[in-house]
């Protein structure tokens, strides 16, 4: 009797314990299934291919992180996602974005992408304005997407800059020597 005096708390204690098991960075309670993941995905291909600007508030949290290869900066918010689009879409109406494959881990997506489009209008950059040049590019890059509550809370896009602004007509040049 005594004995299971213990081991009854014992295995309360362990239940317990178990129960409030800390979940993983980037997991929760509800993991996204394979095909919500698929869902949300040709959500943002539509906003991205068709400029569908209502679908931000629809998938985006309201405090969003977002990181691209082509902003030095973090952007914030709708607001940040907003503007990053149609800098996009003024300078490259005819942007086109496609998902080649994509992977769920937990609450997290990474996908490998590849976008085209003409650089047909003024494209916006830290550095100033750059003029239309009228040529093509086609790059591939890497997304990555933290959900939070169903929405998107962080998003980074990964691709090579230098390789698009080469495509649509821009060199690199070397400084020159100081004599």
């Amino acid at each position: 009797m005594r004995k299971l005096l213990i081991i009854i708390p014992l295995i309360i204690l362990l239940c317990f314990a178990l129960s409030c098991k800390q979940q993983p960075v980037g997991e929760t309670e509800e993991q996204m299934t394979r095909e919500e993941a698929k869902a949300l995905l040709d959500d943002v291909l539509t906003m991205w291919n068709e400029g569908k600007l209502d679908l931000i508030e629809k998938h985006y949290a309201p405090d969003l992180i977002l990181k691209t290869s082509s902003m030095p900066q973090t952007l914030k918010g709708y607001e940040g996602i907003k503007n990053w689009l149609d800098n996009v879409l003024t300078s490259v109406p005819d942007h086109h974005l496609t998902f080649n494959e994509f992977y769920l881990a937990g609450n997290v997506i990474f996908t490998r992408f590849t976008a085209t489009g003409t650089n047909t209008g003024l494209l916006s950059t830290p550095f100033g304005e750059i003029p239309a040049t009228g040529r093509s590019f086609s790059i591939t890059g890497i997304g990555f997407y933290r959900i939070e509550n169903g929405l998107i809370a962080e998003q980074e896009a990964v691709f090579n800059a230098l390789d698009m602004l080469m495509q649509i007509g821009f060199t690199v040049v070397p400084p020159s020597e100081e004599e």
